[in-house]
């Protein structure tokens, strides 16, 4: 009925107009209004209960990527990033100095997987909350430049409609 009123080729870039603007809003936020999880972490400390090695196989040989932390009472493994695993993390170091039932104190991500962003235990630090910011820096760059497709997508179908409407107008 509505495509009856004003057209269906209006039709179609008012429909493109709403959901690209809500796309748009969402994306946005997400990108560029909203903090970021590693800056609102979760704290977390507690006597380290034990560290579970996170191995793939590949062609019949076994590599540790990462490793997730378990704390005394808390029901959470806590996961070291596999990149911040790979580049930054001494697994020797650490598992020779921080033995199970060592306080550790962690910064995690507050939502879904609990990523560690820092980890500290006996006065040192294993994984530095810099070290994954600057991991984080690219996926942030790529969000925020993903973000302003749907603004043009929404721009394109506005002056579309508005050409259009100056169209029937004038003619």
């Amino acid at each position: 009925m509505l495509s009856r009123l004003i057209g269906p080729d209006r039709l179609r870039d008012l429909a493109g107009v709403i959901i690209f603007s809500v796309l748009s809003l969402a994306m946005v936020n997400k990108a560029y209004i909203a903090p970021q999880p590693i800056d609102q972490p979760d704290r977390v400390a507690g006597n380290l209960a034990k560290v579970e090695p996170l191995i793939r196989t590949i062609k019949g040989k076994d590599e540790t990527r990462s490793i997730r932390l378990i704390i005394e009472g808390d029901t959470r493994g806590y996961l070291i990033h596999p990149a911040i695993y790979a580049e930054y993390f001494d697994a020797d170091g650490f598992a020779s100095n921080v033995p199970v039932g060592t306080p550790i104190e962690l910064e995690v991500r507050a939502e879904r997987l609990p990523v560690i962003f820092s980890l500290r235990a006996n006065g040192k630090t294993y994984v530095d909350k810099e070290w994954v910011r600057a991991h984080l820096s690219g996926r942030l760059m790529f969000l925020r430049i993903a973000a302003i497709a749907p603004v043009a997508v929404t721009l394109v179908c506005l002056i579309s409609l508005l050409r259009r409407r100056s169209e029937k107008a004038s003619a």
